[in-house]
């Protein structure tokens, strides 16, 4: 799990952002700005769409790196604001997350749906009903 601490936080009201700049410790080769991003989403308790990850600089070999990030008072400035290129990049990252969350749901739905079978063929044994009447329908044909 990746280290954050703030190093400096301004307030840019010409622009409806919040500027911050993190000192960010890892484990491992330098983490994708989409890692970044949803750390530090995490970690200011925002919304995804108002943050954007401006520049990670690292000296080489060392497990710290230090990020800039733009807060934005809502998307609507965000998008207004930011380059097309930089919002395209952001979109995709959310739109990758919203399919995650419609596997995960799908999942459990199949497993909700999976025990639910289980328990009626459980009920079915202790009867004694299903198999029996597949044995006889066997027998005679």
């Amino acid at each position: 799990m990746p280290d954050l601490e703030v190093v400096e936080r301004r307030k840019n009201p010409l622009l409806f952002r919040e500027e911050i700049t993190f000192k960010f410790r890892f484990d491992g080769p330098t983490p994708s700005r989409k890692e970044v991003w949803e750390a530090v989403t995490s970690f200011l308790g925002v919304n995804r769409g108002r943050v954007v990850v401006r520049k990670i600089s690292q000296d080489y070999g060392m497990t710290e790196a230090k990020v800039l990030v733009m807060v934005y008072d809502s998307p609507k400035k965000l998008k207004e604001i930011e380059s097309e290129h930089i919002i395209a990049r952001h979109e995709k990252w959310k739109k990758e997350e919203e399919v995650k969350e419609e596997e995960e749901k799908e999942k459990k739905e199949v497993e909700v749906e999976e025990k639910g079978e289980g328990e009626v063929k459980k009920e079915a044994k202790e009867k004694g009903e299903g198999e029996g009447e597949i044995k006889e329908e066997e027998r005679e044909a």
